[in-house]
């Protein structure tokens, strides 16, 4: 069996305040995820994710 592994990298100029919001939404994964990997939520909203403690 192969294995691949996909690595990515974003830099994003803004204070990680600023950017949580986004990233906490499980929803906007759509939004920043390839066409072409047909990537659907499908768990109903609300799902968010919180900051470590």
């Amino acid at each position: 069996m192969t294995t691949h592994l996909f690595q990515a990298e974003l830099w994003l100029p803004q204070p990680p305040g600023k950017v949580f919001p986004f990233f906490a939404d499980a929803r906007n994964l759509e939004s920043i995820t390839p066409p072409w990997l047909h990537f659907e939520i499908l768990t109903p909203a609300p799902s968010r994710c919180d900051q470590a403690r």
